[in-house]
């Protein structure tokens, strides 16, 4: 090859190298636009935080949002049960105002239809003390010895254990029978027309039922069933035996015993001892240390046996054993709520003891 042709070719080699120049300039500027858009679509970490940050304000708005809302149905909600409750209990209390109101009304009927009947069949004030301990139960005269009260009055005392223990001039009152105190000469013993009308008066016969509660309550004891007469132990038993079930209070409950059989309530003298006998005798026996008290001033008053015992219980009531054995008219008044009252079921009941109180209720 000579030399001419030789610089030809590199002639046109470079002449090549110059049309291709601009073409690699554009592809260079291609690759450097691309770059940018990548760059661009690709966000920076300050672009992501932002981002990032504007998402998490969105979720907390749309959660305090939600927040807000349930709150407001929660407040609702709240209002409209407060609102019910409060109707509920304004019925509760209207209801109860009603009961009350005629719980009164019947209770001052009953106490002016007994003071008619006791004046229509006195002819002087000296024949209506004959009655004392009626008027005395109707709320129509105070006891008049000691703090001289009225029934209402003495029932107030409940759970007031002090004065119940100190106090030695009400229970003749509360608990009348048919001789004549040796320790208060002011009460006054039973007599047989007191006696009928005990007997057919709701309302003296709810208000001795009322007596006897606060005395059970006074020894640790209260009513299992105001049908059977059963009784069951308080939770503060242990102290109110140590305390009460002793010294002068065993002759109170011999008054007490005494006075429920004068009174139609025969059928509870008969379950207080049959308690007593328990509480001496069974389980922990934490009365095992009244056995001699209850030879000496109750064992009397317990369920008669044998023509003997009946001839015992007569001496001590004072009365014939037909007399003794009739029923108050609070075993017949008002008796489905009695019942319903008598028939709850305790959590701690065996099944014998739920079926014996069925069968009680069938056989009464």
């Amino acid at each position: 090859m000579d030399i001419q042709q030789a610089e030809e070719q590199i002639t046109e080699k470079v002449a090549q190298q110059v049309i291709q120049q601009p073409q690699i300039q554009q592809n260079s500027q291609d690759i450097q636009q691309d770059g940018q858009n990548l760059k661009q679509d690709i966000p920076s970490e300050q672009t992501m935080d932002i981002k990032k940050s504007k998402t998490e304000t969105q979720k907390d708005k749309m959660n305090d949002e939600l927040k807000s809302q349930l709150q407001s149905q929660q407040q609702s909600n709240q209002e409209v049960q407060k609102n019910q409750k409060t109707n509920a209990d304004s019925r509760i209390d209207d209801q109860k105002t009603q009961d009350i109101n005629e719980e009164f009304n019947s209770q001052q009927e009953d106490q002016s239809r007994i003071v008619k009947n006791i004046n229509s069949n006195s002819n002087s004030n000296h024949e209506s003390l004959k009655y004392a301990n009626v008027l005395f139960y109707a709320g129509e005269q105070k006891s008049n010895f000691g703090r001289s009260e009225y029934i209402g009055q003495i029932h107030s005392r409940y759970k007031n254990y002090k004065v119940l223990e100190h106090d030695h001039a009400y229970i003749q009152w509360i608990f009348p029978n048919k001789y004549q105190s040796k320790f208060n000469n002011s009460s006054k013993a039973l007599s047989d027309d007191e006696i009928e009308i005990f007997m057919v008066e709701p309302l003296l016969a709810k208000r001795i039922v009322k007596s006897y509660e606060i005395m059970l309550d006074f020894y640790g004891m209260s009513i299992k069933s105001y049908i059977t007469g059963e009784l069951k132990r308080n939770e503060n038993y242990k102290e109110r035996y140590e305390d009460a079930v002793c010294g002068h209070n065993v002759l109170r409950i011999r008054r007490i015993l005494t006075s429920l059989s004068n009174l139609g309530f025969r059928k509870y003298a008969i379950q207080l001892c049959n308690f007593l006998q328990k509480e001496i005798k069974e389980g922990d026996r934490p009365l095992r240390n009244s056995k001699g008290d209850y030879l000496y001033a109750w064992q009397m008053y317990e369920e008669c046996k044998d023509k003997g015992d009946e001839k015992v219980l007569e001496n001590n009531c004072f009365q014939k054993i037909d007399q003794i054995n009739r029923e108050s008219i609070f075993f017949t008044m008002g008796l489905d709520k009695q019942m319903q009252e008598s028939q709850k079921i305790d959590l701690d009941q065996s099944p014998e003891e739920i079926q014996e109180k069925k069968q009680q209720k069938k056989s009464f």
